[in-house]
């Protein structure tokens, strides 16, 4: 495995600093153990395993993890010769080897998706009902949803509303709620089921700031 250089300039990446620890040390390891193409598997047990190695790491903080740089824009996933892989994405080192360990992503499934970074983790440990993916952007959608429940109604309702070609909108809809006055209220008595938000397409509504909230946060 050839050695890596991290560049300055992911210090004033906002990408990164919004990454919580977990998702920020595996995107540190990820850099040390892709290819000179930034290619790896996208096989979660492998990513424990290599980037882990003598780590308590469990399978599911793994998958959160990549779940959150997939979300972020960072990584993207794909499918080549049956299998799934992932790559960097804005990988920049240069090349030393003639050609990647790892297929070529160029033409496969995921790029009708790369314009808005549908990346999807799919394997075993991340299936909906349709024996298909679970969005990495519902994950990321219901890592900062207040209210958790009913997590699997929500996913089924990010799919049917096709929330994934909204996710921009969706969070940061999802952003300003937090702040109304509706759910900051009685400890966030109001907040409604994800699925329910989602099935009313509520992100598309005008939402009101908590003002007074914000003053007393020192905003």
């Amino acid at each position: 495995m050839p050695n890596r250089q991290i560049r300055e300039g992911m210090r004033r990446s906002e990408k990164i600093a919004n990454l919580d620890d977990n998702a920020f040390r595996l995107f540190t390891l990820l850099i040390t153990t892709v290819d000179d193409y930034g290619r790896y598997h996208a096989n979660l047990m492998l990513i424990k395993s290599q980037c882990y190695p003598y780590d308590t790491k469990t399978v599911d903080q793994v998958k959160v993890a990549l779940a959150s740089l997939a979300a972020s824009n960072l990584v993207t996933e794909y499918h080549a010769e049956g299998k799934m892989y992932l790559y960097l994405n804005q990988w920049t080192t240069r090349v030393r080897a003639k050609r990647s360990k790892y297929p070529d992503p160029v033409g496969q499934e995921h790029d009708r998706h790369m314009t808005d970074t549908t990346a999807r983790i799919t394997n075993n440990d991340i299936t909906n009902n349709d024996n298909g993916a679970t969005s990495t952007k519902f994950l990321g959608f219901w890592k900062e949803y207040p209210r958790k429940v009913a997590k699997k109604k929500a996913s089924e309702s990010w799919s049917k509303c096709n929330c994934d070609g909204n996710y921009s909108k969706i969070m940061e809809s999802l952003k300003l709620y937090k702040q109304s006055e509706q759910w900051t209220k009685d400890q966030g008595k109001f907040i409604p089921h994800p699925a329910t938000w989602l099935n009313q397409e509520r992100w598309e509504d005008e939402v009101i700031i908590n003002v007074s909230a914000k003053k007393d946060r020192g905003f």
